[in-house]
């Protein structure tokens, strides 16, 4: 028996055509070749999923892995929803690997298994299963959009989402699973990357803003005491090259906390605040000034290892000295 994953792939446009596929991980691909599930996907599978469905996966890029598959008849449900899960949480670290070089929406929705007779001589264990993420990535705006990329950009973000990242605990389908990694075993990066995709995944932009800020705190923050005023000047110095650009900085993060501050605390936003168009800039503004902050720590050797050993003092001590210098 063989299995073959596949799942839609939306918000994503690419600059060229991807036979045989882009390996993004283990072998986990991503393609635009329509030649590929026609090869792969039979009728069997086609009425598994219904024409609608089968039409929509034909329609833009996808993802899509494939391998042996040992059926074992008492265990196969088990087996190949977990296989599913699987493949589903690795596809959706794309969106998160591309979040590094811009703001997008890309995002995959369902996915599905198909178990079959590679042989096609029987239909008698054959089986289609699907499975569907409840995070929907927004781009910084709250919209959804397609947003174009270089096969060379998917590549890199890829190779170094996959440095950083433990990929079967980004985003596994279990939220509970999820929560315990968050509260328990994950270092300052790996919490980062999980505010951060509640962020994109929250449509109301003052929530968004308040998740952002949080992941902000995630990287920046060192105690309690403060923190708005920490967090705004730590980002400040980090960014800014000379004192307009850093009080440009600070002014900002001021401003998104207050607004976090409101939403959190169940208030109305300030009159200043309170137009969509106005949340949309300084949802999209926060988003570009997070990215360009861990974009400058993933370039850092030293800080990458004070934030993977999770070691409060070193940090404080080293944002001591950035302040202080």
């Amino acid at each position: 028996m063989k299995y073959f994953f596949v799942a839609r792939i939306y918000g994503l446009k690419l600059n060229r055509t991807l036979n045989r596929g882009l390996q993004l991980d283990e072998n986990l691909r991503l393609s635009t070749s329509q030649d590929k599930l026609e090869r792969v996907c039979d009728k069997f599978f086609e009425d598994g999923i219904g024409f609608l469905e089968y039409g929509d996966l034909k329609a833009g890029p996808y993802v899509y892995a494939e391998g042996k598959y040992d059926y074992i008849e008492n265990e196969d449900e088990h087996n190949r929803m977990n296989l599913l899960n699987y493949f589903m949480s690795l596809s959706q670290t794309l969106s998160a690997a591309l979040w590094l070089y811009r703001d997008n929406s890309i995002r995959t929705e369902q996915g599905f298994i198909y178990i079959y007779d590679e042989t096609k001589n029987t239909i008698e264990n054959n089986s289609v299963s699907s499975n569907s993420r409840s995070t929907y990535f927004l781009d910084s705006k709250g919209g959804q959009n397609d947003t174009l990329f270089t096969y060379e950009e998917i590549t890199a973000a890829v190779n170094t989402f996959k440095i950083f990242f433990n990929n079967t605990q980004a985003a596994p389908l279990d939220h509970t699973q999820t929560g315990s990694i968050v509260t328990t075993t994950a270092n300052r990066i790996e919490r980062f990357n999980y505010f951060l995709q509640a962020a994109r995944n929250e449509g109301f932009l003052p929530n968004r803003i308040s998740f952002y800020c949080t992941a902000l705190e995630t990287l920046l923050s060192t105690d309690n005491q403060e923190i708005s005023h920490k967090i705004s000047e730590r980002m400040a110095r980090m960014l800014g090259n000379d004192f307009p650009s850093r009080d440009k900085v600070f002014k900002f993060i001021k401003t998104a906390y207050s607004i976090r501050s409101s939403n959190v605390h169940g208030d109305k936003l300030s009159k200043n605040f309170r137009s969509i168009e106005k949340q949309r800039e300084i949802s999209t503004d926060l988003d570009e000034y997070i990215r360009q902050l861990f974009q400058k720590i993933l370039s850092n050797d030293e800080l990458m290892g004070i934030y993977i050993r999770d070691n409060i003092e070193e940090l404080r001590q080293w944002f001591n000295e950035l302040t202080l210098s």
